[in-house]
Order: C-alpha cells, then sequence, then structure tokens
C-alpha cells in the first residue's frame, strides 16, 4: 500500500489540473467541478496524511484505519460531484485502486463501476 499511496497523489494532482483548467476562455468553472476541485485537494491532503502515516509505522492500527476511512469518504464525494464529468475512466481507475489499498475493495469496485459508465450529460455543455 505504501508504494501506491505517491501514485494515487500524483493521479489527483492529475485530476484537479484536469478540473481546474477553464479551457483558455477564463471562464469561472462550474459549481460541480469546484465542488469536485475542492474534494480532490482534501483527499490529496488525506493520501499525504496516509503516506505519513505508512512512514511513521501507522499504517495497520487506529490511526492509520481513521486516515484511510477519511481517504475513502473524500474518494465518494469527489466522485459524486464529479458524475457528469467526461474524465469516466480515470475517475473510475483511481477510486477502484485507492479504495481498494485503503482497505474497502468492494466499495471501491462498486463507485469505479459506476464511474466507469457515467457520461456526460449533454444539457450540461451548452
Amino acid at each position: 500500500m505504501r508504494n501506491i499511496l505517491p501514485l494515487a497523489q500524483a493521479a489527483v494532482e492529475g485530476m484537479i489540473a484536469a478540473l481546474s483548467d477553464t479551457g483558455g476562455n477564463g471562464a469561472p468553472l462550474l459549481d460541480e467541478r469546484e465542488e469536485a476541485v475542492a474534494h480532490l485537494r482534501k483527499l490529496h491532503d488525506a493520501l499525504g496524511d496516509l503516506l505519513a502515516a505508512a512512514d511513521a509505522g501507522h499504517l495497520d492500527d487506529e490511526l492509520g484505519e481513521g486516515l484511510a476511512a477519511e481517504a475513502a469518504r473524500y474518494a465518494k464525494k469527489a466522485a459524486r460531484a464529479l458524475r457528469d464529468d467526461p474524465m469516466p475512466y480515470l475517475t473510475s481507475g483511481l477510486l477502484n485502486g485507492l479504495l481498494a489499498i485503503c482497505g474497502f475493495p468492494g466499495l471501491g469496485g462498486f463507485l469505479g463501476g459506476i464511474a466507469q459508465n457515467i457520461r456526460k450529460n449533454a444539457e450540461n455543455t451548452k
């Protein structure tokens, strides 16, 4: 698990960068994108805390379990906010892998499957 946490953080950083991009028009971000970015930033911080706990040998104790649960909560909130975004495969892979390494493989597979089948709502693109 310790080895995959930096990869998960990098994936979250990529998602934050992609979602924060205004496409060159300088328009403000849509509310759901702002919400997703906020949750992804909290997820990134939680992953950093979890990585620090792993380095300190606290991954399998109460602290590590609490941090893993916190990361799972933020991942779930980010997935909910991204339900209409065009990044379903990236979201699916991140959720599936991240929640599996945090000890929630069933939830990761469930949310990952949902994320993979999301299609952008055409009404939100206008």
